[in-house]
């Protein structure tokens, strides 16, 4: 399982946007003791990583992976998540 953390997206309801470093407190309160990221903002996420491993707290651990690598109009292309799009020779398109 994963998250996306930048808040509580749900359709039809206000946006209720979060600091990564929010989230992970909230995952905590709930009893997640680890949490994966994933599709969000390198610098970011990675930030907020860095500075929860240099001042431990009361948050759930962080794992991330950064943004998307998709290829040119592949997942998350209607979305508001970061990607990185990758391309490939052109005899692998050919495959």
């Amino acid at each position: 399982m994963h998250i996306h953390a930048v808040g509580n997206l749900g359709p039809g309801s206000p946006a209720d946007t979060m600091t990564v470093a929010e989230v992970t407190r909230r995952q905590l309160y709930c009893g997640v003791m680890r949490t994966l990221d994933l599709f969000n903002d390198e610098a970011r996420v990675l930030a907020a990583r860095n500075a929860q491993r240099a001042r431990p707290g009361p948050s759930a651990d962080l794992y991330c992976a950064g943004p998307a690598l998709t290829c040119a109009g592949g997942m998350a292309r209607n979305t508001r998540y970061p990607r990185v799009p990758s391309t490939r020779p052109p005899r692998q398109r050919a495959l």
